[in-house]
């Protein structure tokens, strides 16, 4: 019987044989190309377009990625890699799709782009998947790609998103997997070169009703186990098909839906540039990612972050960092006046003690 090594040296000699090499009139095979997209068309009708390129790349089902996967980087970073993405022209997956989606986008500053995260449960498993909304003419849809053409992206045909959000769901339920919830981050910056990350994960959903309507999920899917064990409490203590819940998931996401912008805008404000290596903890708490804090502090701070927007209020009550600025500087410029004037008066003294001493001398 053969060794594992040289079963391995044999597959490797064979997998440097290439069967075409030196065959003539092959076809050429087709690549995404960026100029595909016709960029003197409304943003709204480059969407479809877009959505072109990333299904030229076609979906990875190796084993393997072929690219960096990092997302928690600066927007900068994930650019140079959506370009080499497009230049290698290698299948990709959910994630680097929606890489792609950013850089596709970037430049048609009337689009805002979310990006959308899901877990779902089937057999005892959980299950991760990414898609980038677009909001475009208040008509919502999505980027993306993966395994179930039912999963990847959508038309630019619904209204808000929790419709959006639904008919991901009922997609789910037609495959046999449960929605246990999804995740919502801020619009990506349109700066060029922007050394700031963006935001994935701003508010986390869960639809299934343990204490709340609206409980929070954990912000790291790494920590929750995938267990069939998890899944027959799930079941067990109901799920989204309460009208209840999703009435108060629809609230929740027309709410959002409106401060989205205002929070976004906080967020670019507020918030300073990516390194490799720093902490982010001087960045407000309510404008941090919750992929960013611990556990514990995640729950508490989507909570109240959910609270807020429900009741229709901005979850981050920051100052503008311009008024900042302002105040600052009229307050400086009131203590240089103070300081001068104090100056003028003790100059003042000086000179007249100075006049009585020399006419004292005099007489």
């Amino acid at each position: 019987m053969k060794s594992l090594a040289t079963i391995r040296a044999i597959v490797e000699e064979l997998a440097c044989k290439n069967p075409y090499t030196g065959l003539k009139d092959l076809p050429e095979i087709p690549r995404p190309e960026e100029s595909s997209i016709p960029r003197e068309l409304p943003s709204l009708q480059q969407i479809p377009y877009v959505q072109n390129v990333l299904n030229m790349l076609s979906y990875n089902f190796l084993p393997q990625t072929f690219f960096c996967l990092e997302k928690h980087r600066s927007l900068d970073s994930i650019m140079l890699t959506s370009k080499e993405i497009l230049a290698e022209a290698l299948p990709i997956r959910c994630l680097e799709a929606t890489f792609v989606g950013l850089y596709l986008t970037h430049g048609m500053k009337g689009v805002d782009r979310i990006p959308l995260s899901f877990k779902s449960r089937a057999r005892g498993k959980s299950f991760h998947h990414i898609v980038l909304v677009i909001r475009c003419d208040s008509l919502y849809g999505a980027l993306g790609l993966s395994r179930r053409s039912t999963l990847m992206d959508k038309p630019m045909i619904y209204k808000n998103l929790f419709e959006l959000i639904m008919e991901y769901k009922e997609q789910y339920e037609a495959i046999g997997h449960q929605l246990v919830d999804f995740k919502l981050g801020l619009c990506a910056s349109h700066e060029s070169h922007s050394r700031k990350a963006p935001c994935w994960r701003y508010i986390a959903v869960s639809f299934v009703k343990w204490n709340s309507p609206l409980r929070l999920t954990s912000p790291h899917p790494s920590d929750e186990l995938p267990t069939s064990e998890n899944s027959k409490v799930s079941s067990e203590d109901g799920c989204a098909e309460e009208p209840s819940v999703l009435a108060n998931v629809s609230n929740l996401l027309d709410r959002y839906s409106e401060l989205l912008t205002i929070i976004s805008a906080q967020y670019e404000k507020c918030t300073t540039p990516f390194l490799h290596g720093s902490t982010r903890e001087s960045h407000p708490i309510c404008l941090r990612d919750l992929h960013e804090m611990e556990e514990t502090t995640a729950r508490q701070e989507n909570m109240r972050r959910l609270e807020a927007i429900c009741s229709g209020r901005l979850p981050c009550l920051v100052f503008d960092v311009g008024t900042k600025k302002r105040a600052a500087s009229r307050s400086t410029s009131k203590k240089r006046i103070e300081t001068s004037r104090k100056n003028r008066d003790c100059n003042a003294n000086f000179r007249h003690k100075m006049h009585r001493n020399r006419h004292e001398k005099v007489f």
